[in-house]
């Protein structure tokens, strides 16, 4: 007793007997002076108190037994529900607590979530004058009750960020690019964008519109884009990692968000394995498309712009990162250059339809008819020209299978094998290529130019046959594609992706090669386009003569064969 105490009790007893109450409330109802209402009285003057041993355990699926660390509980009277004193276990899954005599009930201050279920407790006890009640938690005397499946980290920060991924479109091709800034401003890799005469993101599910190069830094492959700000209207930029150079360590799991092939906002999971001045080296599976899009901690936070991948035998590779330090310089600047300047137009641009092609359409529209596919090209003086529908595609891709079948056919008979089971390639319509992009409801146009001898090379040629003497030759491409267009009863139709590439070809024999860099024009349409009209004329330009187009008029057969390619998709459309 300390010696207060003992002056106050030898003072005068009852007033020895209001403090020991007046003691009990502080500690255990949390009374303070300042409380507007004065403390309940203790259940028996004099009364020792009572001690309370809580554990809190449960049972694994394993027989496991484990502690339940940091988890709060409110004592209540049983008799009015009044909360009197809260607690939370230890590290040890324990607690203790002194309480006056009576009849209590413990109660759980938030569920505990447990191998699939969610348990709480409401158990009641007794506290007797100096006595001990050992009270014991469980999944015996717990209320259970079914949790839904539990979400990983990785899934909630897909969910959370995916709608800030965008896809990226040039002439060029198409990437990735991820939010940076509510003016509209999108990170991507320069490659993706650079010397790009088209430029679009789709921000949003079936939404494609016009974007800008506001800022570009060639020699780190980073680029920034813009579309008009009403597009990303509501939606946060990701952040990008503050110091992020230090944060990110080898060994850590990042993610990767791109649009790879005809996909959209696919995710890929990797672990760090160095991380160097200007790059992080991982093991993210970075698809062609997925260049440009982010790489994220598992905060959510950008520390890279996802680049380039190496692949090695087996399909396993490295993959390349542009740490996201180097992009901030490029933020800032892209941010002056927006004072003054208007942003893109908000129009909406065509989009692939959503409705693939019928697959059992494809099967009956199947042909090897040669004669019948030479109907969908069309000569325009130094191009080849061939539309492709997905009946063509797959008619194409079944004549060349045929073919290996034959040979395949050939070696069996000579080998006299009478092994059944031979190849059948009209059998390989699989469901899974319309969710591939395989079976895309689209008119695909392509301009590749025509390859000539070389001047000399037919010079020597001509002498060489003079001399009966056969001259090795040497061939270019006779025009590099520039653009083309699409006239539709003499109005111009936008193409759903207006595709340029250049490439370089060697190719040839001993005699003859062929070595240049040609650029040919890949456009895509939407089927719609050619089931309505009378006149159709296609108009290309070349990089030697832009100025003098070539003019093409389409025959009423290719457009009858096209339509009549399109009939099933239409009815399925509908």
């Amino acid at each position: 007793m300390r010696p207060m105490d003992h002056a106050v009790r030898s003072a005068h007893p009852s007033l020895a007997r209001f403090a020991s109450g007046l003691a009990i409330a502080v500690s255990v109802w949390g009374w303070s002076p300042a409380d507007s209402a004065p403390p309940p009285a203790p259940a028996a003057p004099d009364a020792p108190s009572g001690r309370l041993e809580l554990v809190v355990a449960v049972v694994s699926s394993t027989l496991e037994v484990r502690p339940v660390p940091k988890l709060r509980f409110a004592v209540q009277r049983e008799e009015n529900g009044e909360k009197i004193a809260e607690v939370v276990t230890s590290f040890e899954g324990k607690a203790t607590l002194e309480l006056p005599p009576g009849s209590y009930r413990i109660v759980s201050a938030e569920p505990l979530a447990f191998e699939g279920r969610r348990l709480s407790w409401q158990v009641p006890f007794e506290i007797s004058a100096g006595g001990l009640t050992h009270l014991e938690l469980s999944e015996d005397n717990a209320q259970r009750e079914a949790l839904a499946v539990p979400v990983a980290d990785e899934t909630e920060l897909y969910r959370r960020v995916r709608d800030r991924v965008f896809r990226i479109e040039s002439d060029r091709g198409h990437g990735s690019g991820f939010l940076v800034d509510a003016a509209g401003l999108i990170a991507t890799n320069y490659h993706v964008v650079g010397n790009a005469r088209y430029l679009a993101a789709e921000t949003s599910e079936r939404v494609k519109v016009p974007a800008q190069l506001v800022a570009s830094d060639a020699q780190h492959d980073l680029a920034i884009v813009r579309v008009h700000p009403s597009l990303v209207e509501g939606l946060e930029p990701i952040p990008l990692a503050q110091d992020g150079e230090r944060r990110l360590a080898e060994g850590e799991k990042v993610l990767a968000i791109g649009n790879p092939l005809s996909q959209t906002a696919v995710v890929t999971l990797g672990i760090v394995s160095r991380v160097q001045p200007d790059a992080i080296i991982s093991d993210v599976d970075i698809a062609p498309g997925n260049s440009g899009g982010p790489m994220l901690n598992m905060r959510g936070e950008a520390v890279g712009i996802n680049t380039f991948r190496i692949s090695g035998q087996g399909g396993t590779g490295i993959s390349g990162t542009v740490r996201i330090g180097l992009l901030r310089p490029l933020l800032e600047q892209a941010r002056q250059a927006l004072a003054g300047r208007e942003p893109p137009p908000a129009e909406r641009l065509p989009v692939v339809p959503e409705t693939p092609y019928p697959q059992e359409a494809l099967k009956t529209l199947l042909t090897t008819d040669a004669q019948v596919l030479r109907t969908y090209r069309v000569e325009a003086r130094a191009f080849n020209v061939q539309f492709l529908t997905p009946v063509v595609l797959h008619s194409l891709a079944r004549a060349a299978e045929l073919k290996a079948a034959e040979q395949q056919e050939k070696r069996r008979k000579k080998k006299k094998d009478n092994q059944e089971g031979t190849y059948d390639p009209t059998e390989d319509f699989f469901e899974w290529q319309k969710h591939a992009g395989v079976y895309d409801a689209v008119v695909i146009v392509q301009a590749i130019p025509e390859i000539r001898m070389t001047g000399g090379s037919l010079a020597g040629r001509i002498f060489g046959a003079m001399a009966g003497v056969y001259t090795p030759a040497r061939y270019r491409f006779k025009r590099d594609f520039r653009e083309m267009q699409l006239l539709r009863d003499g109005q111009p139709v936008a193409p759903i992706h207006p595709g340029r590439n250049c490439e370089a070809v060697s190719a040839g024999t001993t005699l003859d090669v062929l070595q240049d860099v040609g650029c040919y024009g890949v456009y895509t349409y939407r089927p719609e386009v050619f089931l309505e009209g009378r006149t159709f004329e296609l108009v290309v330009r070349h990089e030697e003569n832009p100025g003098e187009p070539i003019r093409v008029t389409l025959g009423r057969e290719l457009i009858e064969r096209i339509r009549a390619d399109f009939a099933p998709w239409r009815q399925a459309a509908q």
